[in-house]
């Protein structure tokens, strides 16, 4: 037997033998004799030079919770959830919500459900499609719930403005806004049964203005299957770089 196939079959029993004793996420040259298990593939270690050390965010008491929600500034995370405490490999955590914006408070910006009823949400290709059938499709309209003054800063190319406040309860728009969208009025009841598909979008996940106008139209009579909902926004939008104007 030559001497290199000699050393190849002896790299291949080293390799073997190296194997069987290999673990997952464990050091075989570790010199402690503890064993290696599974769990401690996924378990935390905390360093003691660490930057970010788990024990900096555990809340003792409610003392301290109320120091790190003022020294953060917090502030609602919705109208009815101001934080959220859990526990954690045996640490009491408290998720809270600090401000983006200087004047930001909630409401009105707190953050918005992905759900709205049964209205289907989408992202952002599928608005990019829905602006693509715009041609073609005329019973179409992308609305932007926003102001007016926001909506002529910056929007959605395409876009068109309903502002949520021009759909509250005993506004003289009403009748208009939604015959111009196709509903036709029988004595006091609406019909909806040639009205255009609308895709509604405001700033993004802390804006409510897309959830008001959605349920008003939803308390309109306005069939839930002809509203889609962007929910990311013109903040989404935006973060991918694609045009506004």
């Amino acid at each position: 037997m030559t001497k290199p196939l000699i050393l190849f079959i002896l790299l291949i029993q080293i390799n073997i033998l190296y194997s069987k004793n290999m673990i997952i996420g464990c050091d075989i040259t570790s010199k402690k004799e503890e064993s290696c298990k599974e769990e401690d593939i996924f378990s935390v270690k905390e360093e003691k030079n660490s930057i970010f050390k788990l024990e900096n965010l555990n809340i003792e008491d409610k003392q301290s919770s109320i120091k790190l929600s003022q020294n953060k500034k917090s502030i609602n995370i919705t109208e009815k959830i101001s934080s959220i405490n859990v526990t954690h490999r045996k640490k009491k955590f408290t998720i809270i919500r600090t401000r983006t914006t200087k004047n930001q408070s909630c409401p009105p910006n707190c953050i918005q459900p992905i759900n709205i009823q049964n209205i289907k949400t989408v992202g952002t290709l599928e608005t990019l499609k829905f602006i693509e059938k715009l041609n073609s499709n005329r019973r179409m309209i992308l609305v932007d719930s926003r102001a007016i003054s926001n909506y002529k800063k910056q929007t959605i190319p395409t876009a068109t403005n309903i502002p949520n406040s021009i759909l509250k309860k005993g506004s003289k728009h009403i009748e208009v806004i939604l015959r111009l969208l196709g509903a036709k009025k029988d004595e006091e009841r609406w019909i909806f049964n040639h009205i255009h598909t609308l895709l509604i979008f405001d700033n993004g996940i802390s804006d409510n203005n897309a959830s008001k106008l959605i349920l008003r139209f939803i308390e309109l009579g306005y069939p839930q299957d002809k509203i889609l909902y962007y929910h990311g926004g013109l903040n989404n939008w935006k973060s991918v770089g694609l045009t506004t104007t």
